[in-house]
């Protein structure tokens, strides 16, 4: 693109000389006086009425391009005729022009940004920032995506959107995107220090605000309450990791937004002062499709090799295309660097990662949920992160964790989200359903070296001594990351005889081999993990320890995003009345478990039937799938006194404490306990910690 620079030189305290200078610093128009009472009347129309619909946005457009044309000469009308892309870099730092809406500069024909063939772009330049030099590279586009939604802040925005936008539009693009599921600046920190090298691009999606003239972005503390983070927060964070990208997309409500009354600098802003060289933000509210839809578009370009002003032109161009009213509200904010490309066109070899693969291969017969369709369970994810990142001595610490819980709830989804999550740091190895030692070393000498497998069928060690050599950290020759054992669907070690009791037990050998790789990982203080999914609780032996982590059924926002993503139950008021009928009552035999939903919404979609017939199939299908997962016989196995816990417990829809429970049942004594036993058999969900759950 060809890259021009506007200024304002200070004359005297109300006149301005207007500079415009093309990339080798030359002058290419005579030096005007412009008063300053010129840029009030542009500068007040903005304050007063700025809006994302105005309805004189096409009009401010033209004032602003005809005020620039008529104190340049008319040069830019002139080269805006040639067939070169643009990027106009207008230096902010005087007259407040940082305020202006650029972006909607109108030639009185079209907006200067929305000719597809002639691209451009303004961008906002930061005087007295760092300068920096990067040259594009051959290798994968670096982005570190964090999204951030505190409890109890409304409203939930869908971030898991906007990340699957980003993998849909980069789908065959050289890209590793790795995300933060904290949502907090202490886990952005702690996933810079993995990096060698700075990611290309941090990207932080949720709320933000300007709160009397000081921008903040809502992030999240360590336990997902609302943390109120500054531009001096974030830029602390970069510089306690000694990590800077070259662009950050801080993709928050008025992000790229400046105190107009007072001297408060926007968000971006600010964070480019700090040192990172391209910084986006949005200049007032945005919609969080939009967001999406703006992010993909970029990314999708910069791994193509495309460079940063024409990657941003591209991205705001697709935003109106696409019919957005938030266009115009992408704000790009730079320093005084070359924005070269940051990856070399040309093809690029990958490593895709196809976790959702990697569970079929191991012998799964239901998919799990891929990484572009899964979501909810963001709590259930970062308590997870949390003890499988934990080391010895920390009270999360644990050499593994317990996803445990009713059939369909998705544990083996959530396991691979987990994957995928510790990618970076931890190689991934998956055993499905019966274990014991000949299938754990058959999984991992799959997966590693072929030194590793000298090692593993040394007869002369027992297995715990085996594992803890490889797990260890001189254990190089075998292994280039620490690894991440999936121990998926571990039910299935169960003999068919027990799984009906009260208390089933498990196949000896299966907890053998579990315990010698938990050994293992304590003894040799390896941050090598295991994940371990089951319908049932699962004994492990002292000291080691897995963290049980209880699923439960999507509720409130995220059994809406889940419903969100089925077409067939969705509704809609120009259905017919009984088509509508048919949707709710297939939500409501859904009961927010996602693999009943999923299987309800195929027969709405594929099976078409008279109502009576449809609504009779619908009832079987739940009741197929709840004899599947065997519910009858396990609520007919326990005691008289769980029975009656259970009863009492399903009185109530939602969630609730113990004392709520305790209130309508005859024994309160043992109602915690009762609830406990039924819940080490998938009849009872727990969420929430010790101390504070709700069943």
């Amino acid at each position: 693109m060809q890259n021009y620079t506007l200024a304002l030189f200070r004359k005297d305290d109300s006149r301005f000389q207007l500079r415009i200078s093309d990339a080798n610093n030359q002058m290419l128009v005579p030096e005007g006086f412009i008063e300053q009472t010129e840029i009030d009347v542009l500068l007040a129309a903005t304050a007063k009425k700025y809006s994302v619909t105005a309805a004189d946005l096409i009009q401010r457009g033209k004032d602003l391009f005809n005020w620039v044309d008529q104190h340049s000469d008319g040069w830019l009308r002139s080269v805006r005729q040639t067939p070169d892309h643009m990027a106009l870099t207008i230096d902010i730092t005087e007259a407040k022009l940082r305020h202006l809406p650029w972006e909607l500069l109108h030639d009185g024909k079209n907006y200067l940004c929305a000719n597809p063939l002639h691209l451009f772009t303004p961008l906002r330049l930061v005087e007295k920032s760092k300068t920096s030099h990067w040259q594009a590279e051959k290798r994968a586009l670096s982005v570190l995506f964090m999204a951030s939604s505190p409890q109890d802040v409304e409203p939930v925005l869908s971030f898991e959107a906007e990340e699957a936008g980003i993998l849909d539009a980069t789908a065959q693009k050289p890209i590793e995107l790795q995300v933060e599921e904290s949502g907090s600046l202490e886990g952005l920190e702690a996933r810079l220090y993995e990096y060698e090298k700075a990611p290309d691009i941090i990207h932080i999606s949720g709320h933000a605000d300007v709160k009397e003239g000081q921008p903040v972005f809502l992030l999240e503390d360590d336990v997902g309450s609302l943390a109120v983070v500054t531009p001096e927060d974030f830029s602390r964070t970069l510089l306690g990791a000694d990590q800077y990208p070259t662009l950050a997309f801080l993709s928050g409500c008025r992000t790229g937004q400046s105190d107009q009354d007072g001297d408060g600098l926007s968000f971006s802003e600010q964070v480019v002062k700090a040192g990172v060289p391209v910084v986006l933000g949005w200049g007032l509210p945005v919609g969080d499709i939009t967001a999406s839809k703006a992010a993909a578009a970029l990314y999708e370009k910069l791994a193509k090799g495309f460079d940063i002003a024409q990657a941003i032109a591209f991205a705001r161009q697709q935003l109106q295309e696409s019919g957005s009213v938030y266009w115009h509200l992408l704000r790009a904010y730079v320093s005084p660097s070359p924005l070269n490309a940051l990856i070399k066109r040309g093809p690029v070899p990958v490593r895709k990662h196809y976790t959702a693969q990697q569970f079929l291969d191991a012998g799964g017969r239901v998919p799990v949920c891929s990484r572009n369709d899964f979501v909810g369970r963001r709590r259930l994810l970062q308590r997870c992160l949390r003890h499988l990142r934990a080391w010895p001595g920390d009270d999360k610490y644990a050499e593994g964790i317990l996803l445990y819980g009713m059939g369909g709830l998705g544990k083996s989804s959530a396991a691979a989200r987990l994957v995928d999550r510790l990618r970076k740091t931890h190689e991934p190895v998956v055993c499905y359903g019966g274990l014991d030692e000949t299938v754990l070393i058959g999984a991992l000498g799959r997966s590693l070296s072929p030194q590793a497998s000298g090692l593993l069928n040394n007869a002369d060690m027992t297995l715990e001594e085996r594992l803890r050599v490889l797990f260890g950290p001189e254990s190089a020759a075998y292994r280039d990351k620490s690894l991440l054992l999936v121990i998926d669907d571990f039910e299935q070690n169960i003999p068919l005889s027990e799984r009906k009791k009260a208390k089933p037990l498990y196949n000896p050998e299966s907890l053998n081999t579990l315990n010698a790789v938990l050994q293992a990982i304590r003894n040799s203080q390896s941050d090598t993990r295991v994940i371990v999914t089951s319908r049932f609780d699962v004994p492990v032996s002292a000291p080691c320890k897995l963290s049980k982590q209880s699923l439960e059924t999507l509720q409130a926002v995220d059994l809406t995003k889940k419903l969100d993503k089925l077409a067939g139950l969705q509704l809609d008021e120009k259905l017919p009345e009984s088509d509508q009928a048919l949707r709710l009552k297939a939500r409501e035999l859904g009961a927010g478990n996602p693999r009943l939903l999923e299987w309800l919404n195929d027969v709405l979609q594929n099976q078409p039937e008279g109502v009576a017939d449809l609504l009779v199939k619908l009832e079987q299908r739940e009741a197929e799938f709840r004899e599947a997962v065997l519910i009858a016989e396990l609520v007919d196995s326990q005691t008289s006194a769980v029975r009656h816990t259970l009863a009492c417990a399903a009185l109530y829809e939602i969630p609730m404490p113990l004392a709520a429970i305790q209130a309508v049942t005859d024994d309160k004594q043992d109602t915690q306990k009762n609830l406990s036993t039924a819940a080490s058999v998938g009849l009872i969900e727990m969420t929430g910690n010790v101390g504070d759950q709700q069943y």
